[in-house]
């Protein structure tokens, strides 16, 4: 087994897990990050960004009609319900007045 030596152990890849190895990097700390995944980025690797689920902007440019349950349902599906459920809802539920 490898031996490795870190003054700061970051354990998981996603957005917060990358942010946070980055920046105790850059303030010159010796990071050491694991993730499971194959990959890093966590769900933001699902390409979602831009939202304004039910708003007037939606309405006035879709021609169906996507709730935010359908796109909660659709999210964490997506992510096997290892996302954290309360956290998404609010993201999605806030979507559309934050781009108001």
């Amino acid at each position: 087994m490898k031996k490795l030596e870190a003054d700061i152990v970051v354990v998981g890849g996603g957005m917060s897990g990358l942010t946070a190895a980055t920046q105790a990097a850059e303030k010159g700390a010796n990071v050491v990050l694991f993730e499971k995944g194959s990959t890093l980025g966590g769900a933001a690797n699902m390409g979602m960004a831009f939202l304004a689920i039910e708003s007037q902007m939606q309405k006035e440019s879709m021609t169906n009609d996507y709730t935010k349950d359908d796109a909660f349902n659709f999210f964490m599906e997506y992510t096997h319900w290892r996302s954290d459920a309360k956290l998404v809802r609010r993201w999605f539920n806030m979507s559309a007045s934050t781009v108001e």
